[in-house]
């Protein structure tokens, strides 16, 4: 119950634009691809190798919670184990090499012309629709951040027709002398969607 007092608290703050904690900046940010999204297809959120960790587990319910409380949640479309069961099948770690282009757009392009992530981005849409992907990565959870590493969040939309990131968010936090990762992980959450929203035109959006 208090977790979700946390929340609501700073959800308002963040829906009255005041700032709190680290502030997320956007690093890519593709206005030339379509930002009139009707539906997205949520992935899990994991680490950069495509696992779940701590962290991930811990954030995903807040950062599924921020795309249906931005898009709607008739239009947030969960993927369930569909991304894993299709990131197996194509094997060589080829899902932690896609998620690595969120921080270093220098791979995309190995990507983009892999004809294995080309099949895995068709299958995905015709098992789901042709919408964006929502994904989401973490680098660390509660043992890491309080043992003093610096935790870093990636939020970002990926346009699966013309296989490139419509946007990326970055966000990080280190422990302060004041430790509380609950209140720092949902800042990380909070501040990368506020970031995406004005980035993108808050018109779009859900009213």
């Amino acid at each position: 119950m208090k977790k979700l007092y946390i929340s609501i608290i700073l959800l308002v703050l963040t829906s009255c634009k005041v700032s709190i904690g680290s502030k997320a900046e956007i690093i890519y940010n593709r206005d030339d691809l379509d930002s009139k999204i009707s539906k997205i297809i949520m992935f899990p959120t994991t680490g950069f190798d495509g696992k779940v960790n701590n962290g991930s587990k811990f954030v995903d319910t807040s950062i599924v919670a921020g795309w249906a409380s931005t898009y709607g949640v008739k239009n947030t479309i969960p993927s369930g184990m569909l991304v894993e069961k299709l990131a197996s099948k194509i094997g060589s770690n080829f899902y932690g090499m896609f998620l690595k282009t969120m921080n270093d757009q220098s791979i995309l392009e190995k990507v983009e012309k892999n004809d294995q992530f080309k099949k895995f981005s068709k299958q995905v849409t015709s098992n789901l629709g042709n919408y964006y992907f929502a994904v989401s990565t973490i680098n660390g959870g509660e043992k890491e951040y309080l043992a003093g590493k610096k935790i870093e969040m990636y939020v970002g939309l990926f346009d699966p027709k013309n296989l490139a990131w419509r946007i990326i968010s970055k966000i990080s936090v280190k422990k302060s002398a004041i430790a509380n990762w609950k209140i720092d992980s949902q800042f990380l959450v909070n501040n990368s969607f506020a970031a995406i929203k004005e980035a993108l035109n808050q018109d779009q959006f859900k009213k």
